[in-house]
């Protein structure tokens, strides 16, 4: 019986255990963040400018920016984030009126995952309320 170079057999062992690993890094998708997701409607006769912060778990502002929302119109806005877990998101209406809002990104998944927030300025422009939230 021949004896077989045990150097060879190693090295195909190796070549071997590389490609089940290829193989299975080719096969399993990549979990990927699925991010910050909220809505703003006006429901108000007139144009209101809404300052939108996100925090993210820590409490660091990851976000800062001022978007001008049309008489009943209703934007959505979608933010990518660094890791899962519970944002903050702080809406300042141009009047001064702020509201608070926590609201989690998870991974994203082919039904959503993260949630998506809802946010209204009343009809009368004096506030900007939290109305709930949905699966994004």
């Amino acid at each position: 019986m021949q004896r077989r170079n045990p150097v060879i057999v190693a090295i195909l062992a190796v070549a071997l255990v590389g490609l089940i690993l290829l193989a299975f890094i080719a096969a399993v998708p990549k979990l990927q963040i699925d991010g910050a997701v909220l809505s703003i409607e006006n429901k108000d006769l007139v144009d209101h400018e809404v300052r939108v912060k996100i925090l993210d778990p820590e409490g660091v502002k990851l976000y800062n920016e001022v978007y001008l929302i049309g008489a009943n119109e209703e934007i959505r806005i979608r933010k990518s984030v660094p890791t899962i877990g519970m944002y903050t998101y702080r809406l300042t209406l141009d009047n001064g009126s702020v509201t608070t809002q926590k609201g989690s990104v998870e991974y994203s998944t082919n039904v959503g995952s993260s949630e998506h927030l809802e946010f209204m300025i009343a009809s009368d422009g004096g506030l900007i309320v939290y109305e709930g939230s949905t699966i994004a």
